[in-house]
C-alpha cells in the first residue's frame, strides 16, 4: 500500500505542478497574451519558488503521516488478532476440557507465541467431575489461524497447583 500511495502522490503532485503553471505563464503574456511575452511589473519568481517549495512539503509531510499510519495500523491489527486469537482458544479450551462430563474454567493464559498466519496459545484450565468436584488444574495449548482456531490440545497429565 504505501508504494501505490507514493505513486499516486507522486502523480497528484506533477498534475498540481503543471497546472499551476499555465495561469502564471499566460498571466505574463505567454500563449499569445501580453506585451512582447513578458510583463516586467508582475515578475514574482521568489513567491513561485515559495510556493512550489511549500508544495513538495506538504506533500512529503502527507506522506511520512501515510506511512506511520499503516505502521501503526498494522501494530493495531497485530494485537487485535492476538485478543481474538487468547478469546477464541479460551472458549475451545474450555469447551476440550468440558468434554466427557467434566467442567471445565480457564484459569490463566500463560503466554502467546506469533506463527506464520496465526498464534500459538498456552495456558491452564481447571477441570472438575462435578459441580462441587476437586479441581485438576491441566495445561492446553491452541494453536488458531486464519482467524479461527485450528487445534486444541489438552495436557494429558494434571499438574501440580501452585
Amino acid at each position: 500500500m504505501g508504494k501505490a500511495f507514493r505513486a499516486s502522490a507522486a502523480l497528484a503532485l506533477a498534475a498540481m505542478l503543471g497546472t499551476a503553471a499555465s495561469p502564471a505563464l499566460a498571466d505574463r503574456g505567454w500563449y499569445g497574451g501580453g506585451h512582447h511575452g513578458w510583463h516586467h511589473d508582475h515578475d514574482d519568481g521568489f513567491g513561485t519558488f515559495l510556493g512550489i517549495a511549500a508544495l513538495f512539503g506538504a506533500v512529503a509531510v502527507i506522506a511520512s503521516s501515510a506511512d506511520k499510519n499503516s505502521r501503526a495500523d498494522r501494530a493495531r491489527d497485530n494485537a487485535s488478532s492476538e485478543d481474538a486469537a487468547v478469546d477464541d482458544c479460551t472458549v475451545a479450551a474450555r469447551a476440550e476440557g468440558s468434554q466427557d462430563g467434566y467442567s471445565a474454567d480457564v484459569r490463566d493464559i500463560s503466554g502467546t507465541e506469533e506463527i506464520e498466519g496465526g498464534w500459538n496459545v498456552a495456558g491452564t484450565i481447571d477441570q472438575r467431575d462435578s459441580y462441587n468436584g476437586e479441581s485438576e488444574a491441566r495445561r492446553f495449548t491452541c494453536t488458531w489461524r486464519d482467524g479461527r482456531v485450528a487445534e486444541v490440545h489438552l495436557g494429558g497429565d494434571s499438574i501440580a497447583l501452585r
